[in-house]
């Protein structure tokens, strides 16, 4: 299913999204990148590999209002109880990090606040048979923060 909203709720269902011929493709906040993303906004994009084991997501633009707006990136099963979160992004660094799901599937779960939008997030993902992302090596629990990003280990 495409979603190519035009000032209207781009976020009113969850959106499973699957992989073609293993060919790179895009997803983004449902906004134009010259346009805010609305406010109050709840998307949930599922990204689900079907030529390969793995989904690989590079992001491309990051445009938040830091610390109210957010991206969560979870490992998705078909079960949402079993999802585990990956990361967190919120500000306007670009995170220079690549996630590879463990599982078939990832899950982007954008939440903005009442006020104040920006210009949202996009990335490019892919089917593939890389290697899961491995959190930094660091104690249980504790996060890793960085300038609008915040990963926690599971």
């Amino acid at each position: 299913k495409v979603v190519t909203p035009v000032n209207k709720d781009p976020c009113a269902e969850v959106v499973t999204v699957v992989d073609t011929l293993g060919l790179p493709r895009a997803v983004d906040d449902g906004s134009l990148p010259a346009v805010d993303y609305l406010d109050g906004a709840h998307c949930v994009y599922v990204l689900k590999a079907t030529t390969a084991s793995r989904v690989k997501l590079q992001f491309t633009r990051l445009a938040l209002e830091d610390g109210y707006d957010w991206l969560r990136v979870y490992s998705h099963e078909s079960d949402w109880s079993a999802a585990t979160l990956v990361g967190e992004f919120t500000g306007g660094v670009l995170p220079y990090l690549t996630v590879v799901s463990p599982g078939d599937s990832l899950a982007l779960v954008f939440d903005s606040d009442a006020s104040v939008g920006g210009r949202g997030y996009a990335a490019q993902w892919v089917a593939t048979e890389d290697l899961p992302s491995r959190p930094p090596e660091q104690a249980a629990g504790a996060p890793c923060v960085g300038a609008g990003v915040v990963l926690t280990s599971r």
